[in-house]
């Protein structure tokens, strides 16, 4: 069976940014889920680690992310 090209873009989305923010909250790729959250690099940079409470929230399915606690947000 062929795997979709939107499951395998996604697969490479999620690599790039787990190889630049680490592990997120839900420890690997799952195709059936399109938000994950990761910890926020900038609240990591203002208290000079991660603190490990994963406020940053990507949202593949919309492009976009939030994070819940410094504020930040983009597509």
């Amino acid at each position: 069976m062929e795997i979709p090209f939107y499951w395998t873009s996604m697969r490479r989305v999620y690599d790039i940014l787990e190889s630049l923010f680490g592990k997120s909250k839900q420890g690997a790729y799952d195709r059936n889920v399109t938000q994950y959250q990761w910890n926020c690099p900038w609240c990591a940079d203002d208290i000079g680690s991660p603190d490990n409470k994963y406020n940053m929230e990507t949202a593949f399915d919309e492009g976009v992310f939030h994070c819940w606690s410094c504020n930040r947000s983009g597509r």
